[in-house]
């Protein structure tokens, strides 16, 4: 209160935060001023595209695709092998196992070529080795259903030949019973026992020994 007894007006001390502007400062019921909330707006690191000066004969900068790169090359993937490969920093034995394709080419039909995994995108244009992997599944049964339609037919084979086999001992049994050589009755496997004697001594006259 001053000395004629009038309330004193408050006045902002020199030193207080801020300024006494509204949008800076907020007054409380007690008339304490406290700094407002801040409204600055911090600076994008990523600043808005600004296309410079053109510069005379030079190369536009590429455009992003969303399209899958074409088949520009002729090679295109035979089959993939595992192969082993030594590791110079381990001791002898310690290998590692890696993928070499088997690779051929549309413009030259005979040519034919192994070519390491890191090597294949050179031969081969990604989107052919992409395809190729997601047909590998299907060629992986397709490959074993073959498999075991070749060994059927081997065994199935191998069965006609028996059998031809043995038709063409009980021919010959049947056609020359004793008189057949030794050499012959061994090579068509049929047993030499005891009830053969006489036709063993006349085999071993007609041999000389």
């Amino acid at each position: 209160m001053t000395d004629s007894g009038a309330p004193a007006s408050f006045s902002k001390p020199s030193d207080a935060l801020g300024d006494s502007d509204s949008d800076t400062t907020t007054t409380c019921s007690n008339g304490i001023l406290l700094p407002a909330a801040s409204t600055i707006v911090p600076p994008s690191r990523i600043g808005p595209y600004i296309q410079g000066a053109y510069v005379p004969r030079s190369i536009p900068p590429p455009k992003i695709s969303l399209r899958q790169p074409d088949n520009n090359t002729t090679g295109f993937v035979i089959d993939k092998i595992m192969m082993p490969r030594d590791l110079p920093e381990f001791p002898p034995g310690h290998t590692q196992t890696v993928a070499i394709y088997y690779v051929g080419y549309r413009d030259k039909p005979l040519a034919r070529g192994l070519v390491p995994y890191d090597k294949i995108l050179e031969h081969v244009s990604l989107r052919e080795l992409e395809e190729w992997e997601d047909k590998l599944p299907e060629l992986k049964k397709q490959s074993r259903r073959e498999n075991r339609k070749a060994m059927r037919e081997e065994r199935k084979e191998e069965r006609q030949r028996q059998e031809e086999r043995q038709r063409e001992r009980d021919r010959l049994r049947k056609a020359g019973g004793k008189r057949l050589t030794r050499g012959l009755r061994r090579r068509l496997g049929m047993e030499l026992d005891g009830s053969d004697n006489g036709g063993n001594r006349k085999e071993k006259s007609d041999l000389g020994f």
